[in-house]
């Protein structure tokens, strides 16, 4: 959920909806949902569900993470707070 409420945070209503249920799947349906909306916002790199879900490649999720970061800075809608240029300049 924290994901979604995150790209909705940069990006308002590019996820119309959140699931809240604490399922498995409900979990795996957001964070699916969470990587579309990077794609929509050509955030790369992107991760598969399982990456996350599953701790496989959480390098992956955090380079993910700063680039959002990064996408974030260019929108104009984006008003909130940004990771640091020295957090950013750190090697995952």
């Amino acid at each position: 959920m924290l994901l979604c409420q995150l790209v909705n945070a940069v990006k308002p209503g590019i996820l119309a909806r959140i699931n809240e249920k604490d399922t498995p799947f409900s979990h795996m349906e957001n964070i699916g949902n969470y990587t579309k909306a990077c794609e929509r916002l050509r955030v790369t790199p992107t991760f598969d569900t399982i990456d996350l879900y599953e701790a496989k490649n959480m390098r992956v999720v955090a380079q993910n993470l700063h680039a959002l970061a990064r996408t974030a800075r260019t929108l104009e809608s984006y008003q909130g707070p940004l990771l640091s240029a020295q957090l950013e300049r750190m090697q995952l």
